[in-house]
């Protein structure tokens, strides 16, 4: 029901936060925010392959990530938003992989402010199609050594 799936999105969530802030604060994982076009990608699992491969390719790792889908406010379009911690990245690094590609398909930047975000998600309202999943997070959360 739609309590108990509140109640997963919320701990999903917290987990993300409180597993990454530490390490995103002594600036040792960047935190990567994410709002992808639900129609450019069938199943997230495709978004999050497309992403690792891209990330892989500098050298760079995914430690965990959750996302949330979500339906816009003003014209009603159907979206995810994701957020990845990965490997520290430096600027110039982040425009070699992401803003010097035109997409209609997805959004990226740097998070600024993990409590903030992580709040916004839990405000929220869930969407999902019959027997469709409305939030989800990596399996394990992995930390930098």
């Amino acid at each position: 029901d739609l309590a108990s799936k509140k109640l997963k999105r919320d701990v999903n969530v917290n987990l993300f936060k409180t597993t990454y802030f530490p390490y995103y604060k002594e600036q040792q994982v960047s935190c990567l925010s994410f709002v992808v076009k639900d129609s450019a990608y069938e199943k997230i699992s495709d978004f999050m392959s497309f992403i690792k491969k891209k990330l892989k390719r500098k050298k760079l790792e995914i430690f965990g990530y959750f996302w949330i889908r979500d339906v816009g406010e003003v014209h009603f379009e159907k979206h995810y938003h994701i957020m990845i911690a990965c490997t520290r990245l430096k600027e110039n690094v982040f425009g070699e992989l992401f803003k010097n590609k035109k997409t209609k398909d997805f959004d990226v930047q740097f998070t600024r402010n993990i409590k903030a975000l992580s709040d916004y998600c839990r405000k929220k309202e869930l969407y999902g199609k019959f027997r469709q999943r409305t939030n989800g997070r990596s399996l394990t959360y992995k930390v930098p050594n």
